[in-house]
């Protein structure tokens, strides 16, 4: 089967939620495949949801940046057996775009150039230059190095020039929970949905694209009373405690939107960008619905002292990072500061 073959095949669904199942199975079709050495190709890398014909940006929304071609100089083969390659090993749609973004945007800064070719300079070169944020220049550098150590292990080149890209170290910031008050606010003037959002964030310091995804399926009865289980980042799962009164307004939003708590319409559920633009509604400036998973972190430290137990609510893989969502109380640090003066 070819990729237009099969867009063929999958066009001929007559909605979108079919459409996004056929494309799901063949997915997983061709990554075993893949996997067994059956094939060599993936037809369906290249297919997202944005080629469905049924796809629309819903309304009152402008629509999102047009997505970036694809090469076709001398880097379109090796990355599509990267991206291939990516996609056998089960990276999350999500990080899979976000990879070919950055890869799409190097081939463009290179477009006669066969990429085992370039050097550590000619990165340099391009790199330096651009006006883009720490943490865009962070992700370049890492899908970078991940590129060529594959093309290293497959024997398409002997080095990486990645490899000599300067470290960028990250830069913390400071906890930023919102205040209870205007958390309070919030919650008065928001919608049934929207204040749903709100406490989930606030309350079980959910993500936002875990919000979005949230079934009635995953309220679960554990042996103490309800739990949730949440899929996280990296497709990662955790089951968190789940109050009653939570569990009970889950499920009543669920029942009209095929188990989804927050359908879209279409058979799926919210995007991770709706569910914040539905907060952003509500929430005072500066303050965005990850400030509420800020406040979360915050206020489950200061009842139960244990950092780990934090980190597992929030589903960090390192602590390090649990330790940049909590923020101690400024009465806190002086009771600490006072008790060691040599006046007191």
């Amino acid at each position: 089967m070819t990729a237009a073959q099969a867009l063929g095949w999958l066009n001929a669904a007559a909605a979108r939620s079919t459409w996004q199942n056929r494309l799901t199975t063949l997915r997983r079709f061709y990554g075993w495949a893949l996997d067994t050495g059956r094939t060599g190709a993936n037809p369906v890398a290249e297919i997202s949801v944005v080629d469905c014909p049924h796809h629309r940006a819903r309304p009152g929304t402008r629509p999102g940046p047009s997505r970036r071609p694809a090469p076709s100089g001398p880097w379109a083969e090796p990355l599509t057996a990267y991206l291939q390659h990516l996609t056998t090993g089960a990276m999350p749609a999500t990080t899979l775009t976000t990879y070919r973004s950055r890869l799409y945007q190097a081939a463009d800064a290179f477009p006669a150039r066969d990429p085992f070719t370039l050097t550590t300079a000619d990165l340099v070169a391009w790199l330096a230059p651009l006006t883009i944020g720490r943490e865009h220049r962070r992700g370049l550098r890492h899908t970078l190095r991940g590129f060529y150590a594959w093309a290293v292990a497959a024997g398409r080149t002997t080095t990486n020039p990645a490899d000599g890209l300067p470290v960028i170290k990250g830069r913390p910031g400071l906890p930023k929970p919102i205040p209870d008050d205007l958390l309070s606010q919030a919650l008065t003037v928001a919608d049934p949905r929207t204040r749903l959002v709100l406490r989930l964030a606030a309350e079980m310091g959910l993500r936002r694209a875990e919000i979005g995804r949230v079934h009635a399926g995953d309220v679960q009865h554990l042996p103490d009373g309800f739990g949730l289980l949440v899929h996280g980042k990296g497709q990662k799962q955790r089951m968190l405690p789940l109050a009653e009164d939570l569990a009970r307004l889950i499920r009543a939003a669920a029942a009209d939107g095929d188990g989804w708590a927050f359908p879209n319409g279409a058979g799926g559920h919210l995007s991770e960008q709706h569910v914040s633009k539905l907060a952003g509604r509500v929430l005072p400036a500066p303050y965005s619905l990850h400030t509420l998973r800020h406040r979360f972190a915050t206020t489950a430290y200061s009842r139960c002292r244990d950092l780990y137990a934090v980190q597992r609510l929030l589903g960090h893989a390192n602590p390090h990072v649990t330790e940049r969502y909590v923020s101690l109380e400024t009465t806190t640090l002086r009771d600490v500061v006072d008790s060691v003066s040599l006046t007191g």
